[in-house]
């Protein structure tokens, strides 16, 4: 009787600080405005990661302006330039050591692709057990085509 080893992919996921939504244009500003956040509280920091989920971009909090605004740089092979007022995001922690470690099987797998939705190739889907099976998604800066990085 053989039998086979399952094997895992050890992937880290950053804590999540805080969400909202954007109440001022701050397109072309390289900033984000949400007048219902308190960042200070939220304890966001220089590093820490903005996810743009309305418009799937990315950027790096590099200084605190008030408590309810962010100054960034953007990230990634498709840089936004700051959030227009109506964007939905999510901040996550730069701190390594506020990540935790998840393990994802390799077997099991019948599709690894991106998201046929994904404008900006930032997101991998891994699909399990058919067209009924668990989906994981991984969420990553988008890097240029053909890049390995």
């Amino acid at each position: 009787m053989m039998s086979s080893m399952q094997k895992y992919v050890e992937v880290s996921v950053q804590k999540s600080l805080a969400s909202g939504t954007t109440t001022a244009d701050e397109s072309g500003n390289l900033e984000l405005t949400d007048t219902g956040a308190d960042f200070v509280t939220d304890g966001i920091q220089a590093n820490d990661v903005v996810h743009d989920t309305s418009d799937d971009r990315m950027y790096v909090v590099d200084t605190i302006v008030d408590l309810n605004t962010l100054s960034l740089t953007a990230i990634g092979s498709t840089s936004g330039t700051g959030l227009e007022s109506g964007k939905n995001y999510i901040i996550y922690s730069g701190d390594a050591s506020q990540s935790t470690k998840q393990l994802i099987a390799s077997d099991g797998v019948v599709l690894v692709e991106n998201d046929p939705v994904d404008p900006i190739n930032s997101e991998v889907n891994i699909q399990y057990s058919g067209s009924s099976g668990i989906v994981v998604k991984i969420t990553h800066a988008a890097t240029a085509a053909g890049s390995e990085a």
